[in-house]
């Protein structure tokens, strides 16, 4: 998935977001059809699903639901709605990625470690190996884009999103199935499973100690709570499952409250 159609399928979840979360007040409630807002704000959602979610307003969402399933889902919900599912669609033959993909082993010398390089250091040219790599200010080293851990882990949350909301608004266990295999691959699987840590995130290459500000790099992974959430009312999503990625996370919390790249990046501002 290229960065223009990446970030074309967020625009397409904030649409849906801002939308779930709007005040009756707000422009876009006043845009909708007459019918769409008494749906919206009526309490009948109670007959669907409500998943105990964090960034999603979770009633709302349900009311959505209501609205997209009802007649009354040809309006601005509706359109936005079907463009999720028609991307959700798309990664139904997606295969899944992990941290086992890459060529370049970690120097702590296990794959599942995951692996980037800082974008903006580049071979040193007053050295004979080239080593230690040079920062140069806005200018991104190609050489990042050979090591996938990055772009396949950002990948794979925008997809486990995107296929729990079409699960969600649709009931298709096809989706649900496709966004748990996704999960399990990156972060259940004894064979392909990432390591709850981001040690060698970003490394600078020619120096040995972590560079903190890899800790960017599972800036969304609390996205992915909502999507959980979602699958839980799914058959595809067991209670090992479930325990698993518990498991991951409170191991990934305190490595980010013990290790030193987590600690030295807490205290900044920015």
């Amino acid at each position: 998935m290229n960065n223009k159609r990446g970030r074309r399928i967020i625009c397409y979840t904030i649409i849906l977001l801002t939308t779930v979360v709007m005040l009756p007040c707000s422009p876009t409630v006043l845009s909708l059809k007459t019918q769409e807002q008494n749906l919206l704000f009526d309490s009948s959602h109670q007959n669907y699903f409500v998943p105990q979610t964090f960034f999603i307003n979770a009633t709302l969402l349900a009311q959505t639901k209501k609205i997209f399933q009802s007649n009354e889902s040809k309006g601005l919900l509706g359109q936005e709605i079907t463009k999720i599912i028609q991307e959700a669609n798309k990664y139904l033959k997606t295969r899944p990625t992990s941290v086992m993909d890459k060529k370049e082993v970690p120097p702590s010398g296990n794959k599942h470690d995951f692996l980037s390089l800082t974008p903006y250091r580049w071979p040193n040219p007053n050295s004979q190996n080239g080593l230690p790599y040079v920062f140069r200010d806005g200018k991104t080293n190609p050489e990042i884009y050979k090591i996938p851990d990055k772009y396949n882990l950002d990948n794979m949350i925008v997809m486990t999103k995107i296929l729990s909301l079409a699960y969600y608004f649709t009931d298709n266990p096809e989706y649900a199935k496709k966004a748990a295999e996704l999960l399990r691959v990156w972060f259940l699987n004894e064979d392909t499973r990432m390591n709850p840590n981001l040690q060698f995130s970003e490394i600078i290459r020619g120096k040995s100690e972590p560079n903190p500000s890899g800790v960017i790099a599972g800036a969304y992974i609390p996205h992915l709570f909502d999507a959980i959430s979602i699958l839980e009312n799914s058959s595809s999503w067991n209670q090992a499952d479930k325990q698993g990625m518990q498991n991951w996370f409170n191991h990934y919390l305190e490595w980010l409250l013990s290790s030193e790249s987590g600690k030295s990046e807490s205290l900044k501002i920015n």
